[in-house]
């Protein structure tokens, strides 16, 4: 990696709604619909953001049914490595961190709602709406 581009990878870290939504995936992988939901965010803002964090390898992206649900990338990328527990340490003690994580909290289950839904109401048999 050269300095370009870890300026790039840097410059990820360098939103307020970013950092809030890493924040949130360190605890747990959600899909956009829940972050928008849990930050209060119009649905594009959260996907857009989601995109730039993609792109740059900060989060992954698997699909349950048919979302689309993020996790923090287990990227060997030294600077991400080095960079985001530090990051995550610092937000510890914001308020609007420590808000997100109150509100995970309240949430309760530790796996995005998409794959608890799908499971719950299909007992995985194909689509439960046509009885």
């Amino acid at each position: 990696m050269n300095t370009v581009q870890a300026a790039v990878l840097l410059r990820a870290f360098g939103d307020g709604t970013r950092l809030r939504i890493l924040n949130i995936l360190a605890r747990r992988q959600m899909s956009v619909t829940e972050l928008a939901g849990l930050l209060q965010c119009p649905f594009h803002r959260v996907s857009r953001h989601l995109r730039y964090l993609l792109l740059r390898g900060i989060v992954n992206t698997s699909f349950v049914g048919n979302a689309a649900v993020y996790r923090l990338s287990d990227s060997a990328n030294a600077i991400r490595q080095a960079v985001l527990p530090a990051v995550l340490d610092v937000l510890a003690d914001m308020p609007d961190a420590r808000d997100d994580a109150a509100k995970l909290r309240r949430q309760g289950t530790g796996e995005p709602a998409a794959a608890t839904r799908r499971r719950r109401s299909s007992g995985g048999r194909g689509n439960p709406s046509r009885g």
